[in-house]
């Protein structure tokens, strides 16, 4: 199988979980609402708030044994893989222990904390503990899932990810349908976690089989590179969430709670868009990883100006889509008083600039992904270091003399230096890529399909005005329909075509046997 050809499969199951993901959640969500009260719901809102707090003591440590057993596998160094993956795991039992024990602190005095009494104050402490202890122990066993990662093995690690989710969704119908409670969806949410450990554990076995898991391979070199990437990566993962929630807290602290309501409307939306393209380009940094090890440059050069090319398409479809569309959608799902623009800055236009800010992400997104395959997290660190304290300052002056709309231009101009201009030329220097083919592809994939889209939507809205769902879809596919025709012969190289193409009739005979 080619190198494409992979990528292809990793990125369209990475894609398919995402919607799987997205569609239960969607479905699922009233349905659990209105199933446990507000009452309960609450408390199991709370218990997974709390809960998902722990993620901050993984320290990035998944990601890096991601990075090093890849390297690992692509040398065939067997020992390298087990003292990584057993230093690792040593580490991350004794942080399951840590959490562990402050699951049992916060479980003998959340009922004071949160003033419950009764029934609920037993019902939050049975599924707090036992929620707690299930994400602890997530932290050794899903180190298991680095091993398919490694060899680039993502479709069937999206395989246990959809069933798993899947039967936690059937479950949980079943568990709330008789009567079983927030002690029913705890056991349930246990339950599928055990199931997508073994998976995981015979997966890494069954590729694998020279693996061993022991103390006598924890070694102080092996802590030594999970740390020193671990860091790096929890830096750039902390400074890439904190971009997102960074402008609410600027906006609550200078102007009103009210403000920050339409500020968040218009910008809820946008980390939707940024991970759905993440889901695709996420295939690519095992194969970065594999391929640096190995030296390969030209194949990391031919992934990157394809892949970007691909991705800009993509992002230039959804994002013109926001844009055009994005009014008349927040005026039928929240009230036309949050894009009057009467109160504050409407929150179509906050909508607007920040998918724009997310565009220049995306332009840059495989490129990111080739540069944390490379090992480049420093860099990457410190970029994303920047970008967050400059959102903050600019942010924090904009706001002075714009309001909200500020703010949002605080989050777009550190993007458009970083992600539209350090970064890539910091890639291009690397990779040795001559910077007019790389900005051509992104012209190439991005002019004709916004071009398009901004002519249709012109010659459309005026004579079509939306005032319904209805409405919407059909200005939705009007828009689209050309968009994705003129991706297909814009934002795809025709060898791409022909792989995509041969990937789907490939798909199609393993479906007719």
């Amino acid at each position: 199988m080619s190198s494409k050809t992979t990528i292809l499969k990793n990125a369209s199951s990475n894609l398919a979980g995402y919607f799987v993901n997205l569609t239960v959640g969607l479905l699922l969500s009233p349905f659990v609402v209105h199933a446990l009260g507000d009452s309960l719901f609450g408390l199991w809102t709370l218990i997974r708030s709390m809960t998902g707090y722990y993620g901050i003591f993984d320290l990035g440590i998944f990601s890096a044994v991601s990075h090093y057993v890849t390297r690992y596998v692509t040398k065939n160094n067997i020992d390298g893989v087990n003292r990584t993956m057993s230093t690792a795991i040593v580490i991350l039992c004794v942080v399951a222990l840590c959490t562990i024990l402050l699951t049992i602190v916060l479980t003998y005095l959340s009922p004071t904390w949160f003033s419950i009494e009764g029934t609920h104050s037993y019902d939050l402490q049975l599924a707090l503990l036992l929620t707690g202890v299930t994400v602890s122990l997530n932290f050794p066993l899903l180190l298991f899932k680095a091993i398919p990662y490694s060899l680039q093995r993502l479709e069937l690690l999206n395989i246990i990810g959809v069933s798993t989710k899947l039967f936690e969704a059937g479950l949980t119908v079943f568990a709330l349908n008789a009567g079983y409670g927030i002690l029913g969806i705890t056991i349930v949410y246990l339950s599928s976690s055990i199931l997508g450990w073994v998976a995981h554990i015979y997966l890494a076995y069954r590729f694998y089989p020279n693996l061993k898991i022991s103390i006598k391979y924890f070694t102080k070199d092996s802590l030594n590179e999970i740390f020193g990437y671990g860091i790096w990566s929890t830096i750039i993962t902390t400074a890439e969430k904190t971009v997102f929630f960074a402008d609410s807290i600027v906006i609550g602290f200078f102007l009103t709670v009210e403000a920050i309501t339409f500020y968040a409307i218009g910008a809820n939306l946008v980390p939707y868009y940024l991970a759905l393209i993440q889901s695709i380009t996420w295939a690519i940094t095992p194969f970065a990883t594999a391929q640096n090890t190995q030296g390969n440059q030209q194949a990391l050069k031919q992934v990157l100006l394809s892949g970007t090319r691909g991705t800009v398409a993509i992002g230039a479809i959804i994002g013109g889509g926001i844009i055009f569309l994005g009014q008349d959608f927040l005026s039928l799902w929240m009230g036309g008083k949050y894009v009057s623009g009467e109160t504050y800055t409407s929150s179509a236009t906050i909508l607007s600039i920040l998918t724009i800010a997310t565009f220049f992400r995306i332009t840059q997104s495989c490129g990111f992904q080739i540069l944390y395959g490379m090992g480049r997290v420093k860099y990457l660190a410190f970029m994303a270091i920047a970008e967050v304290t400059l959102n903050f300052i600019l942010s924090i002056i904009l706001l002075q003399y714009y309001g909200i709309i500020g703010v949002a231009y605080g989050t777009l101009i550190p993007t458009l230096l970083i992600r539209g201009i350090l970064q890539p030329l910091y890639l291009i220097k690397i990779t040795e890529i001559p910077i007019k083919a790389y900005y051509s592809k992104i012209l190439i994939a991005f002019c004709p399909i916004f071009g398009i889209m901004l002519i249709i939507n012109e010659a459309i809205s005026h004579s079509y005005p939306v005032t319904s769902w209805t409405d919407l879809i059909i200005h939705g596919l009007i828009l689209t329909i050309p968009a994705m025709l003129t991706a297909y012969f814009c934002g795809i190289s025709q060898e791409d075509r022909k792989n995509i193409l041969g990937f789907l009739y490939e798909k199609r005979l393993a479906f007719r046997q």
